[in-house]
C-alpha cells in the first residue's frame, strides 16, 4: 500500500533534500533521483511546485554543491513533472531559466 509508504517517505524527504547539498557528488545524483521520484510519486501537485521552488532558490546561491544538487534536482523534477503530465508551465519556465543560466553568457535564447 502506498499509504504506509508515503507516510515513512515523508518524513525523510528533508533529509534526502540535504543531502542534495552533499560534498560527493554521486551523493548529490542519487539523492536527485530519490528526491524527484519521492517528491512527484508521494507529493499532490502543491506540494511538488513548492519542492522545485526550494530548489530554484538553492540553484541561486552561491555555494556550489548546493548549487549543483538544486539543478540535479530541478532537471529530475521536470522529468517527473513530465511523465505525469501535469505541470504548471509557468513553473516549468522558471526551470528552464534557471537551468540556462549557465549558458546566458553566450545570448542564447532558450525561452
Amino acid at each position: 500500500s502506498v499509504s504506509p509508504l508515503q507516510s515513512l517517505v515523508s518524513e525523510d524527504a528533508q533529509w534526502m533534500r540535504d543531502q542534495l547539498n552533499n560534498t560527493k557528488e554521486e551523493v548529490r545524483e542519487h539523492s536527485s533521483i530519490l528526491y524527484s521520484l519521492v517528491v512527484s510519486l508521494l507529493s499532490s501537485n502543491d506540494k511538488l511546485d513548492s519542492d522545485v521552488e526550494y530548489l530554484i532558490g538553492q540553484a541561486e546561491g552561491k555555494n556550489l554543491e548546493s548549487q549543483h544538487g538544486a539543478i540535479l534536482g530541478i532537471g529530475n523534477c521536470l522529468e517527473m513533472y513530465m511523465l505525469k503530465k501535469k505541470w504548471d508551465i509557468e513553473l516549468v519556465k522558471k526551470c528552464v531559466k534557471v537551468l540556462g543560466k549557465p549558458i546566458n553568457k553566450y545570448k542564447i535564447a532558450y525561452w
